[in-house]
């Protein structure tokens, strides 16, 4: 059996997030975090939102290897677009999901509609790589229809994720490796008008 270590850092109730990083072994981790239009002033208004969500940080001399990326949640047929950027180490690139045909460097499609409201993740594969030592950073810049649904599914590592408490939210997916071995930490959301956070270090055995 293997131990599958699980980082909820900085935990807003309030605002319906959680960002987490997987170690899902093998040398493959998984920096995910939730978004939902109770984040944004005008929820209803589609359009840039140009909302923070986290940062990978810390890797020393190391960098990452980003291998896939996905979106799960309110991206599906009839509803999104949402939009993700990732930023840092020598890397810039976009990609979204959903109804629309919003400009990205990656189109990944629809959201798969799994049970009711519930939908999983809609991947792509990519081999990109930043430079080392450098934090990448990762925002949330468009949005657009929300009919609802929200992310309950198990990731293609084997990862569950449930997000039945946040309806009209997405989540945002990336799986890497790291090249030079430091082992990196996510830095989640900051929101001072909230001040409700914590954190919170869950573990699971894995056969």
């Amino acid at each position: 059996m293997r131990k599958l270590s699980i980082l909820f850092a900085l935990l807003i109730t309030m605002s319906f997030t959680s960002a987490i990083l997987i170690d899902s072994g093998n040398g493959q981790f998984v920096f995910s975090e939730r978004v939902s239009t109770t984040l944004l002033a005008n929820p209803g208004t589609g359009g840039a939102t140009n909302t923070f969500v986290g940062t990978i940080d810390d890797l020393g001399a190391s960098s990452i290897h980003i291998v896939r990326i996905g979106i799960g949640g309110d991206s599906a047929q009839a509803s999104g677009d949402n939009r993700f950027r990732v930023q840092g180490g020598g890397l810039d690139f976009t990609f979204t999901a959903g109804q629309s045909a919003t400009a990205a460097d990656f189109d990944l499609g629809f959201t798969p509609q799994l049970n009711g409201q519930a939908h999983g993740f809609v991947y792509q594969e990519v081999d990109l790589v930043a430079n080392a030592g450098e934090d990448l950073t990762v925002s949330w810049n468009f949005h657009n229809d929300n009919d609802g649904f929200f992310t309950q599914d198990t990731d293609v590592l084997g990862n569950f994720f449930n997000d039945s408490d946040a309806s009209s939210s997405s989540r945002v997916w990336i799986q890497f490796e790291v090249l030079g071995g430091a082992v990196p930490e996510p830095s989640s959301m900051i929101s001072l008008a909230l001040g409700i956070c914590s954190m919170l270090f869950v573990s699971r055995l894995r056969k």
